[in-house]
């Protein structure tokens, strides 16, 4: 199949995850470049058949490194850092 970009935000997403029926992508990224450097993840969600506008899940955390849905789409799991001063970095 052919690919096609579904985001024009300004960093690569990563921690990509599909909802259970498909239709939501769940990805990490960072708002912009800089905060990309700090090590800055937020949590989106973007619909995968209209192509939506990526909308941002969880405005608490800044510091998101990994999502999951549950089996029947109702709840996320994320490995995120609440604390800016008290995170370890992935490296």
């Amino acid at each position: 199949g052919s690919t096609e970009r579904l985001t024009k935000l300004r960093c690569s997403p990563g921690s990509l995850a599909f909802s259970p029926d498909g239709g939501l992508l769940y990805f990490v990224a960072a708002p912009d470049p800089d905060a990309e450097s700090r090590w800055e993840g937020l949590l989106w969600a973007v619909p995968v058949a209209s192509k939506g506008k990526p909308e941002r899940l969880a405005p608490n955390l800044a510091h998101v490194f990994a999502v999951s849905p549950s089996p029947d789409g109702t709840q996320l799991a994320l490995l995120a850092a609440t604390d800016d001063d008290n995170f370890a970095a992935p490296t």
